[in-house]
């Protein structure tokens, strides 16, 4: 007769959850150990091969290999305590990862009801969330990492004299704000200094474009040309920029990208904004709307001076690609 506290193979592997194949391939590693049953010639497993086993299948849930868990059965106290430390960095590792993801789920599912809340409510006031607007350079490897991890700080400055020109960007958010954390959280590797020349500014015209960004046979690629000196002195003359003509004949490789709209000065100027919603088309790189929203500033008694256009969500809202969130700011 069999001891009470021994089980069969069939009893262990329902009870441990794991199946009995797997028992027999670490018996034969020499992980667990059992004994045949002389009525029967079963394996029987006491008590202590159940504790051995069930170790083995905490081991395993942890990522530690078969090859690992065979060494581990000759290593000192020192040496186990020392591959528990690893596999809890590891853990907390993916515990970290796992939570930035679910934090960009829950983000991004905010962005995609604020998009639905703006299609079916229109245009209001509302202050942008973003504090300045940077402009994109082509050649900077920098800035095309940045948007390319995070689409949400992709945008447009668009000047109401001039709705076809479109100044492409990347945005700053507040300090510690939701977005701002999120952000953060897609810029991991990406170097804080910048080692390139500032002051190229991209620009996209609308109308048709090509997959990529780079030099053509013969040409440059129209859609993000670099701004020339006369172009950047216009620029500036804008009442949305920010810098001087002084400082952006001054700059230097090291120095921090162009501004080319900040929140508080324009603030402080008196500048009012109202939001809405505007879409790209399919096939297009950039070829956002503005010009009715321009048209309801007016209506409504202000003087549209600019907009930024900010990159909202991607999705077939009837034909076209992606909506933006649209600022428009005007003076009475």
């Amino acid at each position: 007769m069999r001891q009470e506290a021994e089980c069969t193979i069939k009893e262990a592997s329902e009870l441990l959850n794991i199946p009995a194949s797997t028992l027999r391939y670490w018996e034969e590693l020499g992980l667990i150990h059992s004994h045949r049953l002389p009525d029967s010639n079963y394996r029987a497993y006491s008590l202590h091969a159940l504790f051995e086993a069930s170790n083995i299948a905490f081991y395993r849930k942890m990522g530690v290999s078969i090859r690992q868990l065979e060494k581990m059965k000759s290593r000192s106290l020192e040496d186990v305590i020392t591959a528990f430390d690893i596999t809890t960095e590891k853990f907390q590792d993916e515990i970290t990862r796992l939570e930035r993801a679910l934090r960009r789920l829950k983000y991004q599912r905010a962005l995609s009801k604020h998009a639905l809340d703006l299609i079916r409510n229109g245009v209001r006031e509302a202050v942008p969330i973003i504090t300045r607007l940077n402009a994109y350079n082509p050649e900077s490897q920098w800035q095309r990492k940045i948007l390319v991890r995070d689409m949400q700080r992709y945008a447009l400055f668009i000047d109401a004299k001039n709705p076809d020109e479109m100044i492409e960007s990347y945005v700053d958010y507040p300090k510690g704000s939701e977005a701002d954390e999120d952000a953060k959280s897609q810029e991991d590797d990406v170097p804080v200094k910048i080692n390139e020349k500032t002051g190229i500014v991209g620009i996209q015209k609308k109308g048709a474009h090509k997959e990529t960004g780079d030099k053509k046979e013969g040409g440059e690629n129209k859609n993000a040309r670099s701004v020339g000196a006369d172009s950047r002195k216009k620029l500036v003359q804008s009442r949305a920029l920010v810098k001087t003509q002084d400082l952006l004949e001054h700059q230097t490789s090291d120095q921090a990208p162009l501004v080319l709209w900040d929140r508080a000065s324009e603030i402080e100027k008196g500048v009012r904004f109202f939001e809405g919603v505007a879409f790209s088309e399919y096939g297009k790189k950039v070829h956002v709307r503005t010009a009715p929203l321009f048209e309801a500033a007016k209506k409504a008694g202000y003087n549209p001076l600019y907009a930024i256009a900010h990159f909202l969500v991607s999705a077939d809202f009837n034909g076209q690609k992606d909506c933006y969130r649209v600022w428009i700011g005007c003076s009475k």
